[in-house]
């Protein structure tokens, strides 16, 4: 048997997560599409990265970790480097990347048990191949991840947790 406070519990956290996802929702680089469903079965929301600040700025960058996306040289990359002095990480497409390619950048405070998805966002000509990029902190329990699915492929390829 279920009880009411199970239920309303339930509903609650359902009406939370519905309100989060709409008021966090926003393009980032390329036009978003439907969010694919991810692989863990972990339960994701859109996140804004409409006001989180553009790479094109930093300084210092590297590439963490990069992923195959399967198809060629095609790859999702987790990139870092220092926006305003501040660490930061966002996604970027590398490799032989093309329109209708897709792309989306995970950030977790829980060590990636939960996320926020920004994105995905399907590259066009003349686009952005990087997300917005989100700061980094101390907390361990901060970590981003890259993610990416080739044109025509239904596979999505994520790189570890960093």
């Amino acid at each position: 048997m279920v009880s009411t406070t199970s239920v309303r519990r339930s509903v609650t956290v359902a009406a939370v997560a519905t309100l989060a996802g709409a008021a966090l929702s926003g393009p980032a680089s390329a036009d978003p599409v439907e969010a694919p469903v991810n692989d863990s079965g972990a339960v994701t929301a859109a996140a804004t990265c409409g006001d989180w600040p553009w790479p094109t700025s930093a300084t210092g960058s590297w590439t963490e970790t990069r992923v195959s996306l399967g198809v060629g040289t095609k790859a999702a990359e987790l990139r870092f480097g220092y926006i305003g002095g501040k660490q930061a990480g966002w996604a970027r497409l590398a490799g032989g990347y093309e329109a209708g390619d897709m792309f989306w950048f995970d950030v977790s405070h829980d060590k990636g048990k939960g996320w926020y998805q920004c994105g995905p966002f399907t590259f066009v000509d003349g686009g952005h191949n990087y997300t917005r990029a989100h700061y980094s902190s101390a907390d361990p329990n901060l970590v981003f991840r890259a993610c990416g699915r080739a044109k025509n492929s239904s596979s999505t390829h994520c790189t570890a947790w960093r």
